[in-house]
């Protein structure tokens, strides 16, 4: 079973092809020779180069006690204020004056072949400071009343509001790190360190981290259309020694192993207190990772997606800033490595630890894995050629002086390049898009578009010859504005209209582009108003019935609308695998 952010349940661990052990032990020889005298640590640990993050300037730890009025206290029980009928589901609470509420939902979660009860606490209005919701999901223990509810959610939940007001925000990947004792609890943050309440986190004293998970598809947990909201973090705990191994080796190798634990991609949506550990510092014995400097970016990705080693830049200038001051300072001989975090685009992922022989996957698709997620990408220049081999659950780049000197060029420009690699394999540096360019408009959109694509369980082949592959919303509806399943089923229709009046044949493509089939766009908005329906295609529209299409689209039933929703609905014609449309 799995839940992915973009694919739902679905869960194999096929095997990957075998790893060029020489060309690994060749990879880790050149690392050696280029690295710089260090000091002596302990063994395991692997040098960190971290984000700049916008924390309080201290020295040491800075202490925060209930008393500050700028920072989050702890909850005490009476701050609690039940807004909800007593007895009935789910539970609305607030957390003494705080401006947001929390809903409490009493639940279960299907993993095969058990049924899990769960509360799942969900905020409502602590994106007002720019930190996305937050969503929590405990197992509860048969022992445990369903009536009686932790509140240590709570208390997390308030604490990330809190810092969200004072100006850091929680990104996904970043780690918050647990100290409890009979006495006091806390929750270690960068430099910050915040007290909490002792008695409400005595039952996660095995656990050594909290951090956020990317946004999970809403249909894994079973609740009505639009109930979770868009964009949600996750909460996801870590024992003791998975947070050691993550501090050094990276989020991403324990969520594989946390996910891979429950067969669940790309992490169980719930916090199971009774768990063991699922990896720790002994399994990281002979690691590539151990003493080689590495960056850990929050936002940057690598992923393989089928042949292409793909290295994604995040969209934060800040961030842009801080890559590029990496790679370009370092000596051209020297070798780079890169911390890879996990991004809603993957559908699967690597995991390894010591003692594995092959390469292992997880994913959320019955084992497809067309996009996998990487733990890091390492780069090795000084190599007689191109090429890349994989390494753990990462990959490593294997090449030349002058490949290395243009891959370093585009970076300082902030440019896209395709490198080929031996064994018809490319590396692909891309930057993330901060501003959406409608392909039909050319229309700029910053911050408010968000991209889904296809989700749920594995489809059989189908041989249609449109294929629908993304749908952008250009302005993200409020929660409850269209029903899921009347948009899904609209849009089902818009394709059968597409299907009817495209031939079966493919057109010739248009000369000189070199991808067979074409992307048809439509861009629709509802409530209909003027100009409510476009269309385009790309690379052409020569040939294509453009106007009978829209003139199907248009005489179909839209579903019905609280607020505007304006969307665009990407369709493959005759199986196009090129460039996602473009602005002419």
């Amino acid at each position: 079973m799995g839940c992915g952010s973009s694919r739902e349940p679905g869960h194999e661990n096929p095997p990957r092809p075998a790893q060029n052990t020489a060309a690994t032990a060749q990879f880790t020889g050149q690392y050696q020779l280029n690295q710089q005298p260090q000091t002596q640590r302990q063994e395991g640990a692997s040098q960190q180069t971290s984000s700049p993050r916008s924390l309080p300037q201290a020295q040491g730890l800075t202490s925060i006690s209930p008393s500050s009025s700028r920072h989050p206290e702890a909850v005490a029980a009476s701050e609690i204020q039940l807004l909800s009928p007593p007895e009935t589901w789910p539970k609305v609470v607030r957390i003494g004056t705080a401006p947001f509420t929390v809903s409490i939902h009493a639940h279960q979660f299907y993993s095969p072949p058990n049924q899990l009860p769960c509360w799942t606490y969900i905020s409502q209005g602590i994106s007002t400071p720019s930190q996305p919701e937050i969503v929590f999901t405990l197992l509860r223990r048969v022992s445990e009343n369903i009536e009686v509810f932790p509140q240590f959610p709570l208390e997390w939940i308030k604490t990330v509001y809190g810092l969200a007001q004072s100006g850091l925000h929680l990104e996904t990947g970043d780690l918050a790190e647990l100290d409890i004792s009979q006495r006091e609890a806390s929750l270690k943050i960068g430099q910050i360190k915040i007290l909490q309440n002792p008695q409400a986190w005595q039952m996660m004293g095995r656990f050594g981290s909290i951090l956020h998970g990317m946004p999970l598809n809403s249909g894994c947990f079973q609740f009505p259309n639009d109930m979770l909201p868009p964009n949600a973090h996750h909460a996801i705990a870590l024992t003791h020694e998975e947070t050691a191994v993550a501090k050094q080796f990276g989020v991403t190798r324990v969520l594989g192993h946390l996910g891979l634990s429950v067969r669940w991609f790309p992490y169980p949506p719930w916090i199971d207190r009774d768990r063991n550990d699922t990896v720790n510092l002994a399994d990281q014995g002979g690691s590539i990772r151990i003493g080689m400097p590495i960056l850990r970016l929050n936002g940057l990705n690598a992923m393989l997606v089928q042949d292409d080693i793909i290295l994604t830049i995040p969209a934060d200038e800040q961030k842009r800033k801080t890559f590029k001051e990496y790679i370009l300072e370092l000596p051209m001989s020297a070798a780079v490595g890169l911390d890879s975090f996990m991004t809603e685009e993957a559908d699967s992922g690597l995991t390894w630890k010591r003692g594995q022989k092959d390469p292992m996957g997880y994913a959320s698709n019955s084992g497809v894995m067309k996009s996998l997620n990487l733990g890091f990408l390492m780069f090795a220049p000084q190599q007689d050629s191109d090429r890349c081999i994989m390494c753990e659950d990462g990959y490593g780049i294997l090449i030349r002086d002058d490949t290395w000197a243009r891959i370093r060029n585009a970076i300082q420009e902030s440019q896209e390049i395709i490198t080929p690699l031996e064994n018809d394999k490319r590396f692909i540096l891309q930057w993330k898009q901060s501003v959406f360019h409608n392909p039909i408009d050319g229309g700029d959109y910053t911050a408010s578009w968000t991209t889904h694509r296809p989700s749920g369980p594995p489809k059989p082949p189908t041989s249609s010859h449109v294929n629908m592959s993304q749908v952008v919303f250009l302005v993200q509806p409020p929660v409850g504005t269209i029903d899921n399943q009347e948009f899904i089923n609209y849009s089902q229709e818009i394709k059968q209209a597409i299907e009817q009046r495209i031939p079966v044949q493919p057109l010739p493509p248009p000369q000189p582009n070199a991808h067979p089939g074409r992307q048809a766009v439509v861009e629709i908005e509802l409530p209909k108003c003027e100009g409510w329906l476009k269309m385009t295609a790309y690379p052409s529209m020569d040939g294509l019935d453009i106007q009978g299409i829209m003139g199907q689209i248009g005489a179909l039933v839209t579903p019905e609308t609280r607020a505007v929703v304006k969307v665009l609905l990407y369709f493959n014609l005759w199986g196009y695998e090129g460039p996602t449309a473009q602005f002419p």
